[in-house]
């Protein structure tokens, strides 16, 4: 009967420790899913702090070329300024130059991007006329030639007019 009693106690105690280590590695476990979790958590917050980290470089290089943006992109007081500019650029290269607007100067395209239609009439040399084209081209707007019409009753040394159809994309807030 001692016997019994001792092999009942041990079973007992084995019983216990056997409860012991299954309660033990239950709390291990939910602690390392907490770790597991908390890391998974961790590294989320690094890929958010990299990608905040990453959107500020791109703003910051953005951030540089706005200024070229809102010149190649004209709003609606630069336009005056556009306007004079050719004007200005037009006397500089030697040619008289007449800007007109039509009824539908003002155009949507696709993207969301406007543009300004206008006619420049010139007359002068074809010389001074293809310097004045070239300056054209250098203007910080975004300026494209959509249609050329010349007119040489005399040649290329005597007086010629062109008529351009000038593209000029803005702002697209205009």
């Amino acid at each position: 009967m001692k016997l019994q009693k001792d092999w009942m106690i041990l079973f007992l105690f084995i019983l216990f420790q056997l409860g012991s280590l299954f309660y033990l590695s239950k709390l291990i476990t939910a602690k390392t899913d907490l770790l597991v979790e908390a890391k998974h958590k961790l590294k989320a917050y690094e890929r958010k702090d990299e990608s905040l980290a990453q959107l500020q470089q791109d703003y910051d290089k953005v951030e540089e070329g706005m200024d070229v943006l809102n010149q190649a992109l004209p709003d609606r007081a630069k336009i005056v300024d556009l306007i004079d500019q050719i004007e200005s650029e037009a006397s500089s290269s030697g040619i008289a130059a007449k800007i007109s607007f039509g009824q539908q100067s003002i155009q949507s395209e696709n993207g969301g991007v406007k543009s300004l239609v206008f006619n420049v009439t010139i007359k002068g040399t074809y010389y001074k006329i293809v310097e004045f084209i070239k300056d054209l081209e250098k203007m910080p707007q975004v300026i494209t030639v959509e249609k050329m019409n010349i007119q040489s009753p005399v040649g290329i040394e005597g007086e010629n007019s062109v008529t351009l159809i000038l593209r000029c994309y803005i702002d697209p807030n205009f």
